[in-house]
């Protein structure tokens, strides 16, 4: 990461996020994707919401993807 990089607010994530619908953002996402939204700190439950799907179909994902917990 670059030294000046901020990391991105949750606000500015859930933008992002509402955006990203607008635009045609479809279940299930990229392995890279699932990873960086685990790491900004969402959980499972909110990843769900997001994508209205269950949470048990993201911990599915997670497993597929070898994502850790």
């Amino acid at each position: 990461m670059m030294a000046d990089a901020h990391p991105m607010s949750r606000r500015s994530l859930e933008v992002a996020l509402e955006r990203s619908f607008v635009e045609g953002v479809m279940w299930p996402i990229e392995p890279a994707a699932l990873a960086a939204l685990i790491d900004l700190g969402l959980s499972e439950g909110q990843i769900a919401a997001y994508f209205s799907v269950e949470p048990a179909a993201v911990r599915a994902l997670r497993r597929n993807y070898g994502i850790d917990a």
